[in-house]
């Protein structure tokens, strides 16, 4: 996306600025448009979640049957690592308390499915994507996808499904 901004202001806005004769108006409209994808991916794509890694204790790393045993019972001040994408393609890393998250009931046009609970209001929907893009914020909402595949892949099958019920179970129980 930042491939199709670089080319709105390099190849684009020059051109259109040469052939209107000077008009600096239509060159500046064009740069604007070539913001608009970065934009729009920036902001949608912004709550998807690369990864989750939950640090259990020592003890619960020596086999699948103690990590079993130490997730049914996971405190509620475990830390987690979620790991989102940036516009420009780095990874942004938030560690959050499974306290601090809570699930999100299903809307339309909504995206997410889990929010921090402490999360500082923004003034503006501007504000909002400045401080998620560009500031060292947590992201304020995050989507979790429920692919069979992904949670194949994982180093340790299962561990997720029981976390996201830890995670609405005391979501119910705080409210």
């Amino acid at each position: 996306m930042i491939w199709v901004f670089g080319a709105s202001c390099v190849y684009a806005a020059p051109s259109v600025y040469g052939e209107t004769d000077g008009n600096a108006t239509l060159a500046a409209i064009v740069i604007a448009l070539g913001t608009l994808p970065m934009v729009l991916v920036g902001t949608l794509t912004a709550p998807y979640v690369a990864s989750i890694h939950v640090f259990p204790p020592e003890l619960a790393r020596r086999s699948k049957e103690a990590l079993m045993k130490w997730v049914k019972s996971i405190s509620s001040s475990t830390p987690m690592e979620i790991t989102t994408i940036r516009v420009i393609g780095f990874q942004k890393r938030n560690t959050v308390d499974i306290s601090n998250l809570k699930p999100l009931k299903t809307k339309f046009l909504r995206i997410a499915n889990f929010e921090l609970k402490n999360a500082p209001p923004a003034r503006s929907a501007w504000d909002a994507w400045v401080k998620r893009t560009f500031k060292r914020h947590p992201q304020p909402q995050y989507f979790v996808g429920e692919l069979e595949t992904a949670v194949k892949r994982s180093r340790a099958p299962g561990v997720w499904k029981v976390v996201k019920e830890h995670i609405k179970a005391q979501s119910i129980r705080s409210t």
